[in-house]
């Protein structure tokens, strides 16, 4: 097997991920962190429209530069799909790299950990009984920290009894005291949040994108 269709080292550790299967070990899960934290950041990026009509251009431009010149040699075929993936995985581990520097200068925007309940020995994966515990940045005029389950709101900071504030950071620890979901989210603005409908999460995350709000998030926690 060649260098270029050899797997990269994270595509199992990735692929788990995306399955929302637990980590297999310490290793594994410091490597789902960084990504984690990639996404989220993604996540927080602004939408940059393009300019008009840079369709039409790159079009154009690309049928300018198909054109063969009679004294040119014929264009050599290029394996495109295999580059595509290497610049690709390059730029998530590049990326990933980024995180884990600035992750040492600066606290993430969410953080999000299970404490886990009963004998040391017992099973990895959460389960009903643990702790969620959730940490939040405060760096803007107005922050919060909502707790979903099954996209129902079940805990939000400020307002919570269970909420603290520790300097510049909000956190709260919630026992999951049921089968279902746990999503933790952190809102960030320079004018007042909405407030959370009835309608759920996703509602709610919408509704603050739109009002100009940033939005964090981590993968859902499955207890079964």
């Amino acid at each position: 097997m060649t260098e270029r269709e050899r797997p990269h080292p994270d595509a199992e550790v990735v692929e788990r991920l995306e399955r929302d299967l637990p980590a297999r070990s310490t290793a594994e899960q410091e490597t789902r962190v960084v990504y984690q934290r990639l996404i989220g950041r993604i996540g927080d990026l602004d939408l940059v429209e393009p300019a008009p009509g840079w369709e039409d251009r790159a079009v154009e431009r690309w049928r300018r530069e198909a054109k063969p010149r009679r004294t040119a040699k014929p264009p050599r075929r290029v394996p495109w799909r295999p580059i595509a993936a290497v610049v690709a995985v390059a730029t998530v581990a590049a990326l990933g790299l980024l995180v884990l520097r600035c992750g040492d200068r600066e606290r993430p925007a969410l953080q999000v950990a299970v404490e886990r309940a009963g004998p040391p020995n017992r099973q990895r994966a959460p389960a009903i009984g643990d702790t969620l515990r959730a940490h939040v940045r405060v760096d803007a005029p107005h922050v919060e920290l909502r707790i979903y389950r099954d996209q129902v709101l079940v805990a939000r900071c400020p307002g919570d009894d269970r909420c603290r504030r520790d300097g510049a950071s909000l956190s709260i620890g919630l026992v999951m005291d049921g089968p279902g979901q746990y999503e933790a989210i952190r809102l960030s603005s320079r004018e007042p949040l909405p407030p959370p409908q009835a309608t759920g999460l996703e509602v709610d995350v919408l509704t603050a994108r739109e009002r100009g709000a940033r939005v964090a998030r981590e993968p859902p926690i499955t207890v079964r």
